[in-house]
């Protein structure tokens, strides 16, 4: 077979060879994705809005002189009459819906801090653990190294 052919205690030694100029490099860890840091849904723009100006009125305010004015005041005052119960259910129902979205962003809020600090948890879970397989390697690594006439009898 000539020198093509490797003897077994060659072919072991070029291995052991191979493995002592391989670096062995801790698998990467980087940190999980996050989303768009977003400003707190209880401080949105359109909830302050709502709190302001969900309460409907309950009369006219019509004011002026003359008598368009007066034919005004007349007609808004029996229209807001005939209308009060209409009026009055449909504020408190303007009332518990404002109400309730404010409840729904405080939870939106918290969910979202509690979304938060899970993927904080997680990266230094994820970066323990790669620090424990990376000092577990080495230390295999370095055990496994034998002198060459050891069989590990």
């Amino acid at each position: 077979m000539g020198e093509a052919a490797l003897g077994a205690s060659e072919l072991v030694e070029q291995v052991r060879e191979r493995a002592n100029r391989l670096a062995w490099a801790p698998p990467a860890h980087e940190p999980l994705e996050r989303t768009l840091e977003r400003r707190r849904l209880h401080d949105h723009p359109g909830l302050t809005y709502a709190h302001r100006h969900w309460a409907l009125p309950d009369h006219s305010s019509e004011t002026g002189r003359g008598p368009k004015a007066w034919i005004r005041r007349v007609v808004g005052r029996f229209v807001f009459y005939a209308l009060r119960h209409y009026l009055q259910a449909e504020r408190d129902l303007m009332g518990h819906l404002v109400r309730l979205n404010d409840d729904l962003a405080k939870r939106c809020d918290e969910l979202t801090e509690a979304h938060r600090e899970l993927l904080d948890e997680l990266d230094s879970r994820f970066s323990d653990a790669a620090s424990s397989q990376e000092k577990l390697a080495t230390m295999l690594d370095r055990g496994v190294q034998r002198p060459t006439g050891d069989r590990g009898a």
